[in-house]
């Protein structure tokens, strides 16, 4: 939203006039996004507004407020005093002088008086430096550091079924974990970016983040035994930010994939992959289930992800992150890196994933999915009513031009969806993809402007698009 639209109206400056009052004035961006040369999501939230040099509780007022002139009220008061103020010095300084001359002569007595009489002037030792040294041992004997054994304990047998140990989940997930570098031009011999990537079959299907091969113009593989081997893409989906690559392989250890459905908050989970890329590669790092289904917005798609405090870092994007069974249940995709937060980092889950990889590898890329052709963010009730608007989800963008034509504008609130109120993109989503890429959908429409006479909800029709991830 413009946050500084209400503040320009306060301070009567001129409102944009293609813009709307809950329109934001920078372009939408993703709460993350990968940067070059990292190969992970880097959250970014929104910043903080603080009151600056230039705010209306510091600033306003200031040509107003009377302050005193010193430089003036010197120049009156010196005229008066400059003849009172010269004696003062005088005297002082002829005052001074003969205190001084009085303690010379004292002590030049003093010293006199005391050669004559025959008396020992005190020396000082020739040599006044302290030793501050430390003291020194002579070396000498023969020491021997003992260094006790692991004990040896028993460690379980892996049973299907049966929760494992962490190095027993390690061992049995690390071959299927993969290092993924991504080359493009003008860096021939050094990555553009660095990430992991999950083994799912023999044959050489590899599953990772979108991000991780984006635009890549090649893509190595770097397996856990060191190897390395050419991929090509197979397809991919920015809307869910996965990808499918290949490489010619057919003695592969692809990863036993769980049912993500089946987590619990609170239930221990293992990260693994490649931190800042290969040079750490098959890191492993434990930690909890923090919540599930955790709606993160992006521009296009809202994604249910794990959230987890397992440590995730630029490079573990599309890892793996496996329950005590080790079973893969997520693939690493993102993290909170903002100053103060810490242990915030999110997956795919596995079971979202899935259909997802199943249409790239079958077509490269996603079919059946529709989409109405926007990008929104969500005007929840307390915010609606602050601002006398009605709740549902403001239009950010559109890139359907039907939509366009129809008169739709950036800065409306949708309300509803074929007379089914939407308060959120969740909302808008379930409602969608109930429906099929050319089915007819009614939207109802607020628009609000500066005059309030001039508000009003309007209702359109569209064709949904099909959404190809593109």
């Amino acid at each position: 939203m413009d946050y500084n639209y209400y503040k320009n109206r306060d301070n009567d400056q001129p409102e944009r006039p293609e813009q709307g009052p809950w329109q934001d004035s920078r372009p939408y961006e993703a709460p993350y996004d990968a940067r070059p040369g990292t190969g992970s999501y880097n959250w970014r939230g929104r910043p903080f507004y603080q009151y600056g040099a230039g705010g209306d509780w510091q600033g306003n007022g200031g040509a107003n407020r009377y302050q005193w002139n010193f430089a003036e009220y010197d120049q009156a008061v010196t005229r008066k005093k400059s003849r009172k103020n010269r004696g003062l010095v005088v005297f002082a300084v002829s005052l001074l002088c003969v205190l001084s001359l009085g303690l010379l002569s004292i002590t030049g007595y003093s010293i006199v008086k005391s050669l004559s009489e025959g008396d020992t002037v005190a020396q000082l030792p020739s040599e006044a430096v302290v030793d501050r040294s430390v003291p020194q041992a002579s070396p000498g004997g023969e020491v021997t550091i003992h260094i006790a054994e692991k004990p040896k304990v028993e460690e379980p047998p892996i049973v299907p079924g049966e929760r494992m140990t962490i190095p027993q989940v390690a061992r049995m997930v690390l071959p299927s974990v993969v290092g993924i570098v991504n080359y493009q031009s003008g860096q021939i011999f050094e990555p553009f970016t660095e990430g992991s990537g999950i083994i799912i079959s023999q044959d050489g299907y590899i599953i990772t983040n979108q991000h991780v091969i984006q635009n890549a113009e090649a893509i190595v593989v770097v397996f856990s035994d060191g190897t390395e081997t050419e991929a090509a893409l197979v397809g991919e989906d920015a809307r869910t930010d996965l990808a499918v690559i290949k490489v010619d392989r057919n003695d592969l250890t692809p990863a036993v994939l769980g049912n993500s459905d089946d987590l619990e908050v609170g239930e221990t989970v293992i990260a693994i992959g490649n931190p800042g890329g290969t040079d750490l590669a098959g890191s492993v790092t434990r930690g909890i289930i923090s919540a599930l289904n955790r709606v993160v917005k992006t521009p296009y798609y809202s994604t249910k992800y794990i959230q987890t405090d397992a440590a995730i870092n630029p490079g573990n994007s599309g890892g793996a992150l496996c329950n005590e069974f080790g079973q893969v249940i997520g693939i690493n995709s993102a993290k909170i890196v903002a100053e103060g937060y810490e242990g915030i980092s999110f997956a795919i889950p596995i079971t979202e994933a899935i259909p997802i990889v199943e249409d790239l590898i079958a077509h490269g890329r996603v079919i059946g999915r529709v989409m109405l052709g926007i990008t929104g963010e969500p005007v929840s009730e307390v915010i609606a009513r602050n601002r006398n608007v009605p709740a549902g989800v403001q239009i950010i963008s559109i890139t359907s031009e039907e939509l366009i034509r129809k008169g739709a504008m950036r800065g409306d609130i949708i309300t509803h969806i074929d007379d089914i109120r939407v308060l959120d993109l969740n909302d808008v989503r379930t409602i969608v993809e109930s429906h099929e890429a050319g089915d007819v959908v009614k939207l109802t429409l607020y628009r609000q402007t500066r005059a309030n006479a001039n508000n009003h909800t309007f209702e359109i029709k569209v064709a949904l698009l099909a959404d190809t991830g593109e």
